[in-house]
């Protein structure tokens, strides 16, 4: 017996001695009786399906080969068949013996093993971006063999000859293809690289809408990465705009060629629309106004209306009148009432009106002296508490009076200064709890106006003059005194010193007033030996200086509009001057027909009364038309007014010789 091995099979022959008729047989006994062998080459073989093995056989004997023919056949042909010629051809798994016979019987074998081949894996593939195809087609393995795709992404194992897989994300792979039948199993693997397609280019495409001028755009629709940018031109050559929405308003009607341009890591992309916008119509006018009403009169302002330049404005009065134009009529009503008025606004816009109620009332009678109360010692100087109490200076008596003016008599008197030196004029506090009076050789005075006691005194100096008026500060006891030589004193009488003074030019008589924010105290100053006189503007806290109104005339008593804007000023060459006080200007005159001395300003009517002591009269006039109410033929001398809230009286001392009450 002989072991020889092909691959991993060993395969054994055996040789059998031919023996002569009648004698036993064996191999072993043959070879020693007879000395003759037949030997099969080669003697053992291991093939696959189909593969051939050429055999040959030899006779020896004792060593020395003789010529011989053989038979040849095969154990099991499912296994394996022989050729007459010794070719034999494998056909199924499994062991067959082939077998050389001499013509004598003398036979020698080889075994032949048939086995399946191991498969061999190979495969092939093609890549677009993240997406792959393998093709192990050319793999060696039987026809049922399984094949196992691995994709080195950590995703499930696929199966098939063929196989298709995408990747998530750009890199390099390691594809393993592993390939099992009955011969075994193989892999192999191969580095696969696949990269994530370029981004698409985007495209480009926006809405738009538009009212008049107006335009919003919108690029929503737009194909683009979310970092890409938007850019938009106008087409009317102002500055781009960027932003997937966008707005943009026209200057002037027409269609104007709008481009949106697109851009991503892709690329980029525009597209262009026309867009056509129109001139907005005019907006529908808005009809405003105010009024203001003195009596029956009315002014009427529509200026607030929102409106074209060219706008027409209609009134309608409600009283059967007239329509008017204009844009500030006036009108008066001839009874009093409440009447709608309406105001019309048009223009090529539309039309709009608005309607309010106008209440107008007749106007009151016009003021006339109800009581004269004799007094004599020439009062001048006059002022009213809160509480309906009148004070009355009289120079030459030395004394200052207290009046009830609701019963239009005196209730005591106040001593201060002496026969022809007593107080000049007099002003009270807010409160009415203080009276102050300064005499005419300067002695400034507190008067408690209920004990009638003069609890404080400040003598200020006189400069061989005198003084001429007196005004306190809301809360009293701070009082400021003029002197006719020209000087301005802040008196402080609580501690009974002077804490201040200004000296002016020669006045010739003083007249204060405070504006009504009491931050400003005013001063007028009449003309001295020719010269005209000015109105100054003071500081109260330092008597500063920061204006003078120049009037160019001879101002006396002075009072502001309520708003504070105008200044009346008094003029003893006649009539009464409005100086607008932010611009230090004369913006108009009112005729009196008399030289005025004292002024006041009603503030419930807004009337002046102008005391003309050269003339003997009072003149009441509205300084909002100019008109007089009333002129009131007093005589005398009438000097300083004052106004008595309660009673809606006005108290004016006469130097003649007593005190008249008018209203």
């Amino acid at each position: 017996m002989k072991l020889s091995f092909r691959g991993a099979v060993a395969v054994i022959s055996t040789v059998f001695v031919g023996c002569t008729s009648g004698e036993p047989s064996s191999p072993i006994s043959a070879a020693v009786a007879g000395g003759r062998v037949v030997v099969v080459s080669p003697s053992a073989d291991t093939l696959f399906p189909d593969q051939r093995q050429q055999f040959s056989a030899e006779l020896l004997q004792n060593g020395n080969p003789k010529t011989a023919s053989f038979t040849w056949r095969s154990s099991d042909t499912v296994v394996a068949t022989v050729s007459p010629t010794g070719l034999a051809t494998a056909v199924s798994p499994g062991e067959a013996i082939i077998s050389a016979t001499t013509p004598s019987s003398l036979t020698g074998t080889a075994s032949v093993s048939v086995r399946f081949p191991p498969p061999v894996a190979r495969f092939t593939f093609t890549c677009t971006h993240l997406a792959c195809t393998f093709d192990g087609r050319a793999s060696t393995a039987q026809s049922s063999a399984s094949y196992s795709w691995a994709w080195g992404d950590s995703t499930a194992v696929d199966t098939g000859t063929t196989a298709s897989h995408r990747y998530e994300r750009t890199g390099t792979y390691h594809v393993t293809l592993t390939v099992a039948d009955a011969g075994g199993s193989a892999d192999t693997t191969r580095t696969v690289t696949v990269a994530a397609p370029p981004p698409p280019p985007p495209v480009a495409r926006f809405t738009f809408s538009c009212v008049s001028l107006s335009c919003a755009f919108d690029a929503v629709s737009s194909t683009a990465q979310p970092t890409a940018s938007y850019g938009w031109a106008w087409g009317d050559s102002t500055a781009g705009a960027t932003g997937k929405t966008a707005t943009h308003t026209y200057a002037v009607a027409g269609s104007y060629a709008v481009t949106l341009v697109v851009s991503d890591s892709g690329g980029s992309a525009d597209t262009t629309q026309t867009v056509t916008v129109i001139q907005p119509p005019p907006p529908p006018p808005v009809a405003r106004f105010t009024f203001t009403c003195s009596n029956l009169a009315c002014a009427f302002d529509g200026r607030a209306s929102t409106a074209q330049a060219s706008a027409a404005h209609h009134w309608q009065w409600g009283d059967g009148t007239p329509v008017d134009t204009g844009t500030t009529p006036t009108h008066t009503y001839a009874s009093a009432g409440s009447y709608g008025v309406t105001l019309s606004v048009t223009d090529s816009g539309g039309t709009d009106d608005t309607t309010q109620t106008v209440t107008v009332t007749a106007p009151p009678p016009p003021p006339a002296i109800v009581a004269t109360i004799p007094l004599s010692r020439r009062p001048i100087g006059s002022t009213v508490g809160p509480s309906g109490t009148g004070w009355i200076g009289q120079l030459d008596s030395g004394t200052v009076q207290r009046l009830d003016v609701a019963a239009a008599q005196f209730t005591g008197a106040a001593e201060l200064g002496s026969l022809l030196n007593g107080p000049a004029t007099v002003s009270a506090n807010d409160a009415g709890t203080r009276v102050y009076a300064v005499t005419w050789s300067g002695l400034v005075g507190s008067i408690n106006a209920q004990t009638l006691a003069v609890e404080h005194t400040v003598h200020v100096p006189i400069n061989f003059n005198n003084a001429s008026n007196i005004i306190a500060m809301s809360a009293g006891d701070t009082v400021f005194v003029g002197m006719t030589s020209g000087e301005i004193y802040k008196v402080d009488l609580q501690s009974e010193r002077i804490v201040a003074g200004r000296t002016l030019p020669i006045a010739a008589g003083y007249h204060f007033a405070w504006n009504p924010a009491r931050t400003r105290l005013y001063a007028s100053a009449r003309d001295a030996d020719g010269t005209p006189g000015s109105v100054y503007e003071l500081d109260p806290a330092t008597l500063n200086v920061p204006r003078a109104f120049n009037t160019n005339a001879r101002p006396q008593g002075i009072a502001f509009s309520a708003d504070g804007a105008l200044l009346y000023i008094a003029n003893e060459l006649g009539g009464v001057l409005v100086w607008n006080v932010a611009a230090n200007a004369l913006t108009g005159t009112i005729a009196t027909g008399c030289r005025g001395l004292g002024l006041l300003r009603r503030p419930d009517t807004g009337w002046l009364y102008v005391t003309c002591a050269l003339d003997g009269r009072v003149v009441v006039v509205d300084p909002g038309s100019g008109a007089t109410i009333v002129t009131l033929a007093t005589g005398g001398r009438p000097r300083e007014p004052s106004f008595d809230p309660g009673t809606g009286s006005v108290i004016v001392p006469n130097e003649g010789g007593w005190v008249n009450i008018i209203r």
